[in-house]
């Protein structure tokens, strides 16, 4: 009777069981199959199969596949339900049970190892992988998708030759026909070594095969293209338009490669940039390109781009998500932004949300709070940029939130970021403070804690006196004997760190010892290295020395950067001998083709700023050798010649740029229209802004609001009215919005004396009272003889003005001269400083 009772029971639950799957009720099935798992209960039909997956799909969530397990042993077994809850494992990473699964077939067939593979590629079980392929052509259980997981597992551990020779062997052994998914992982493996050649082979193999190359093919080739040592831009846009004639939509992985590639070599960022901008038009923000895109535009001087990005983040805010906001942060970062930095800070706060969870733990409900890996890594980024820009004080709330629990968990990145951060205050102790807390938390430090501790060092010596620069560099030094306890070898990257703690502490003898310890032991400098040594000589005066290190690192095959060049100079030059510096960098560039163009590039930059005739020269040279300057040098030599007030070299260099399709920056530009109005080249100057508002359409931003007043200013003199009026409804939103203090600095006072005084040449005098109203609101002041001049034509019989409108101006007049009178009236009262005017006794 019991036993009747119990097969009764178990029929009740098995069909309580198929009917909650039957309607979706995942939960209420993942309970049961948990009670009847122990019983062993069997199944005598199968569910429906969209409702298993959907049940996989919730125990792949809940990291539990092992109930799914346990419910494929209750039902017949079928090769459909296997694969998919085998699919579920792979996703889930969850090895053990994709083993179990894997058991339940009977006779494995080819889905069984292909799904078996595909789930030791995803878990890293890359050995395992590679046996149970063998197994299957042992056992002649192949297909294409078979071949395909093990080429996959073959890639990951960098066995590329032994991946083609699967695919060979499918071709002319096995009788198989690799598909596009065959050839993407191996142009995905040679393009994580940046080899560029071999994933064109393989794109040709594919045509010969007549196996369509998809999205991923070119994504995979892109990114061949960024992770090479020298991006072929050509080899880029083309693979780009390739995608779009034969009708492929270039997704956010093809963009985000495109960008780093222009971000890698310098070239092409204009087109990048208007690629960018169709692409947006069209489909909208995409999350996956955009801090690519922001990076790029930071690292080629096109910061406009990069910040009319993030005005459509604001904007857009349902399109940020945890990982891109984390992308855009370290863009910000690197833009050093701190109005963007503050704006992007507060709009991912909210993605920082909490989520609760019930959970049993031994039988107890308990509630657990959970944090996503996109979460922690956003907390990390946030904090990376609030230390980049200054916002210590977020920096700190963020950290105090991360430790009471209303954030992610600190792990060894977040103290790496607090370290930084405070390094780069120069405030040493509370990065001090901030390692042990790591070291009390258990997380284990690394280079890049020591070397951002050593930055604190350096960044505290350079603000300290003589008298504490010696503490600095003794505690520097304990530190650098620290990091050897914590099993980590000395590195280029910390012997660099300390030998900017000794050029800073004026220990030269010191660096330079520690430079040839790097030496002995093999240690290879960086440019950096080789930046701070040169600082050394810079400091010493030593012009013979700075010379050998910048040859030593020429040798090593290292690119000297814009700074060596500019300390280089400044070091020759102050001892009377720049034509030696510049023979030296001739005869290393030309030693040394590959950094010839780059070299140049970087002198001309640095003898911009107090030599422009050599620059200039220099360029002449240049394009006698048949190389092209760069657009960042053509920007620097233009605002160079603006600043000298050398204007017709300024504008050739300007009309070099364009015909070359270069964009001047907005700073070059703005610059240029200034100095050309103030010359009383209107002409010149209304050429250069309609091509800046041209760019408008493609993204790029126009005149800044100066040039609009000078433009205003420039055309009011010149007697053209209609063209001042224009530039003054353009300019005229920007003041009405600003403070009375920040319209003062925009010097509207001649702009609005400059357009009153030319309406009333006109006869427009309603526009002129107009311009007159907006004065006073901007809080402008202009000169009395302008008022007087506007005051005397309203009252002209002809004007027919109103007189509550002169009375208008005649009170404005009134004030002006008031406060003239009172500023000659009252005068400061002078200071003595050995005692007071009287003579009498201090006493």
């Amino acid at each position: 009777m019991a036993r009747a009772w119990a097969l009764c029971s178990s029929s009740t639950d098995v069909a309580s069981l198929s009917e909650a799957l039957r309607k979706r009720k995942v939960m209420h099935a993942h309970n049961m199959v948990e009670k009847l798992a122990e019983r062993r209960v069997q199944m005598d039909e199968l569910p429906p199969l969209s409702a298993c997956r959907s049940f996989f799909d919730y125990c792949r969530r809940e990291r539990r596949m092992d109930v799914a397990v346990s419910l494929l042993r209750m039902m017949p077994k079928n090769e459909k339900y296997l694969s998919a809850a085998m699919s579920s494992c792979s996703r889930a990473k969850d090895w053990k049970s994709a083993q179990d699964t894997f058991q339940l077939w009977s006779e494995p067939t080819s889905f069984a190892y292909s799904g078996i593979i595909a789930a030791a590629n995803q878990t890293g079980q890359l050995d395992q992988a590679l046996l149970l392929f063998a197994t299957a052509v042992e056992k002649g259980a192949l297909s294409t998708s078979v071949c395909n997981a093990a080429i996959e597992s073959l890639c990951k551990k960098g066995k590329r030759d032994e991946a083609e020779a699967i695919l060979q062997r499918m071709k002319v052994e096995w009788g198989l026909q690799p598909n596009t998914r065959s050839y993407n992982s191996l142009i995905r493996a040679a393009a994580k070594l940046g080899d560029m050649k071999e994933g064109l082979r393989f794109k040709t193999q594919m045509a010969d095969w007549n196996v369509h190359a998809d999205e991923y093919t070119y994504a995979g080739l892109l990114h061949a293209v960024a992770r090479s040592s020298q991006p072929e831009m050509e080899q880029a846009f083309h693979l780009i338009d390739e995608m779009r004639s034969q009708g492929m939509q270039v997704g956010g992985h093809a963009l985000s490669s495109l960008f780093t590639a222009c971000a890698k070599s310098g070239c092409g960022v204009e087109k990048a940039i208007s690629i960018f901008q169709e692409h947006t038009a069209i489909n909208g923000p995409d999350p996956g390109a955009m801090s690519a895109y922001v990076t790029m535009c930071v690292k080629n001087s096109f910061p406009e781009a990069a910040l009319e990005v993030l005005a459509k983040v604001k904007v857009h805010k349902h399109m940020l998500d945890p990982f891109t906001a984390a992308s855009l942060c370290a863009a910000v970062a690197a833009l050093r932004h701190e109005s963007a930095a503050m704006d992007l800070y507060a709009d991912c706060l909210p993605l920082l949300h909490i989520v609760h969870k019930d959970v049993a733990i031994g039988g107890i409900g308990v509630r657990k709070t959970l944090w996503s890996k996109d979460q922690q890594i956003l907390c990390n980024s946030l904090l990376h940029m609030c230390g980049k820009v200054g916002m210590i004080d977020e920096v700190s709330e963020l950290y105090v939130a991360m430790q009471d629990g209303r954030g992610p968990p600190p792990d060894t990145f977040t103290f790496n970021t607090l370290i930084d951060a405070f390094a780069i205050q120069g405030d040493i102790e509370s990065a001090i403070a901030i390692f042990q807390a790591m070291l009390d938390n258990r997380q284990s430090p690394s280079t890049h804690t020591f070397v951002s501790l050593l930055h604190g060092c350096s960044e505290s010596a350079y603000r300290k006196t003589w008298e504490g620069k010696d503490h600095e560099l003794l505690r520097a030094k304990a530190i650098f004997r620290k990091s050897k306890e914590f099993g980590i070898e000395p590195n280029t990257l910390l012997y660099t760190a300390l030998i900017d703690v000794a050029i800073k502490c004026e220990s030269f003898p010191v660096a330079f010892a520690l430079f040839e310890d790097m030496q002995l032991q093999r240690i290879k400098p960086s440019v950096v290295t080789y930046g701070c040594l040169i600082s050394g000589c810079e400091k010493l005066a030593d012009p013979m020395l700075a010379t050998k290190f910048y040859q030593m690192m020429c040798s090593n095959h290292v690119l000297p950067s814009d700074e060596c060049h500019n300390m280089l100079i400044k070091i020759h030059s102050r001892a009377g001998r720049l034509d030696d510096a510049l023979e030296l960098v001739k005869q290393v560039a030309r030693g040394h083709g590959e950094m010839q163009q780059q070299t140049m590039n970087s002198v001309i930059r640095a003898l911009s700023t107090e030599w422009l005739d050599r620059a200039l020269r220099l360029v002449s040279l240049m394009k006698t050798l048949g190389m092209t300057p760069s657009r960042k040098t053509y920007l620097v030599l233009m605002e160079a010649c603006d600043r000298q007030g050398r204007l017709n070299t300024a504008f050739s260099v300007y009309e070099e740029m364009c015909v070359l399709g270069y964009r001047p920056s907005r700073q070059g530009g703005s610059g240029l229209i200034e100095s050309l109005c103030k010359a009383g080249d209107l002409e010149r100057a209304l050429l250069v802004h309609g091509r800046m508002s041209d760019e408008v359409a493609s993204g790029f931003g126009g005149a800044r609001p100066e040039s609009l007043v000078q433009l205003t200013i420039a055309s009011a003199k010149a007697g053209r009215t209609a063209v001042s009026l224009s530039f003054y409804s353009e300019v005229r939103p920007f003041f009405i919005s600003l403070s009375e203090r920040a319209s003062r600095n925009l010097s509207l006072g001649p702009m609005f004396e400059s357009l009153i005084e030319a309406l009333c040449r006109k006869g427009l005098i309603e526009e002129a009272l107009s311009t007159f109203d907006d004065m006073k609101t901007s809080g402008a002041q202009i000169g009395f003889a302008t008022l007087a001049f506007l005051e005397n034509i309203c009252k002209s019989k002809t004007s027919g003005i109103p007189e509550w409108r002169v009375y208008d101006v005649c009170a404005s007049m009134r004030i002006l001269r008031e406060n003239r009178r009172q500023s000659v009236l009252i005068q400061p009262e002078k200071r003595y400083h050995h005692g007071p005017s009287d003579g009498s006794d201090i006493s």
